[in-house]
């Protein structure tokens, strides 16, 4: 299958069935909040066909705070670690966001997670020194 079908495929699969697109559409349209109770609506709902991967979420968050939205992506990643407690990636990626945020200890609390869960995560342990480094004293 040719490159361009390839995305093509992948991108009706994200819209037909991407549960992170659905929160995104509401967080679009309604705000963070919305995008928050839809979250949990879809969640809770037995007859719910969408798929909650944990890549789709993470993306979600990257593309909010590409856009400026760090509280809301600071929520989405907080998402994807309530769906996805053992995955060191979701607790690095809200460390991040955090970071962004200029939250140290919250920061330093999700990257040590993150540590916990892969020790070998080189950027947990770069980013922990940066803001142990920085620490006010």
């Amino acid at each position: 299958m040719p490159f361009v079908e390839r995305r093509l495929s992948s991108l009706q699969r994200y819209i037909n069935e991407s549960a992170a697109y659905a929160v995104e559409k509401v967080i679009n349209n309604s705000g963070i909040d919305a995008g928050i109770a839809k979250f949990q609506q879809l969640r809770s709902d037995a007859q719910n066909k969408l798929s909650f991967n944990e890549n789709d979420f993470n993306s979600l968050g990257y593309n909010l705070i590409t856009r400026g939205m760090i509280n809301a992506a600071i929520e989405v990643f907080k998402m994807n670690v309530e769906m996805n407690p053992r995955s060191a990636n979701a607790y690095d990626s809200l460390g991040e966001a955090y970071m962004i945020n200029e939250n140290k200890e919250l920061a330093i609390k999700n990257y040590k997670k993150s540590l916990e869960l892969n020790p070998d995560n080189a950027n947990a342990k770069e980013m922990l020194n940066k803001l142990e480094k920085n620490k006010v004293k």
